[in-house]
């Protein structure tokens, strides 16, 4: 297993940022989330355009901007869902540390500088941080900034992650040196599944930045915003990813579902 983690590691390129971003019927907002990243002042950066079947125009659009700037790669593939699309992002990311971002987001200005800051100095109990995730702001479908934004715990462990889902995916920022290769699997709730697994899998803790890093559009036609369909996909996480019991996984369901409820009305 060491050495199989040496091999990958040897293929990452110190310092780069590998930006994954799944796009699919994107042409409406997509520009804007890659001039959010263009615009950061650490510009050691790719940005993997994973195109997941679009039939939109946002391919020529992409291929447009890539020409201008050549950090922008296009990746396309047959349509088979946002963990399918992330996942061929991960694949081609050659970078030491990897981030996320959807196609109708913006991360605000120097959320990379930040990071990458944060990642580098030790934790107050002289761990070394390679996870990180910041708070979220918020605006309207048509791209208006929202006074609202949510913040997030300075530090989570595996245990403390099983309690609620608290890191924003597009804010994420992993330092992968030395780190088991990880995907995402084809499932709901992709990302929350992902962090337990990293978290567990590395013993590692992820800690946060308690300001706002990104910028989540609101709309009424996303995945995010079917509440009750996403209710299920929360209990799959702890019996199919985490591998729990049928009893062990409603447990931790419920106490997740009561503890976002209480979120919410603390808001």
């Amino acid at each position: 297993m060491k050495k199989e983690q040496g091999m990958e590691n040897a293929k990452y390129i110190a310092g780069l940022v590998s930006i994954v971003m799944p796009m699919y019927n994107a042409k409406r907002f997509i520009a804007e989330a890659i001039e959010s990243v263009q615009k950061q002042d650490y510009d050691n950066w790719e940005l993997l355009v994973v195109n997941d079947g679009s039939t939109d125009g946002c391919e020529k659009l992409v291929t447009e901007i890539s020409i201008q700037d050549s950090r922008v790669k296009l990746i396309n593939k047959e349509n088979g869902g946002v963990a399918s699309a992330r996942n061929a992002g991960i694949e081609a990311a050659r970078g030491q540390y990897i981030a996320f971002l959807d196609s109708d987001d913006k991360w605000l200005e120097g959320k990379l500088s930040k990071q990458i800051s944060f990642l580098q100095r030790s934790s107050d109990a002289g761990e070394r941080r390679q996870f990180c995730y910041g708070a979220t702001s918020f605006m309207t479908e048509d791209g208006t900034p929202l006074e609202k934004w949510w913040p997030v715990p300075t530090m989570v462990d595996y245990k403390k992650l099983l309690h609620a889902n608290v890191i924003p995916c597009s804010t994420v920022l992993i330092d992968r040196t030395g780190l088991q290769p990880f995907y995402m699997p084809n499932q709901g709730h992709e990302d929350y599944a992902t962090w337990l697994t990293v978290l567990r899998d590395n013993r590692i803790k992820a800690y946060g930045i308690n300001e706002p890093l990104f910028m989540y559009r609101r709309s009424s036609s996303g995945v995010s915003s079917s509440k009750f369909k996403t209710l299920s996909w929360t209990w799959h996480v702890y019996h199919d990813s985490q591998g729990f019991s049928w009893l062990k996984s409603t447990w931790c369901f419920l106490r997740f579902e009561w503890l976002t409820v209480w979120k919410y009305l603390q808001r």
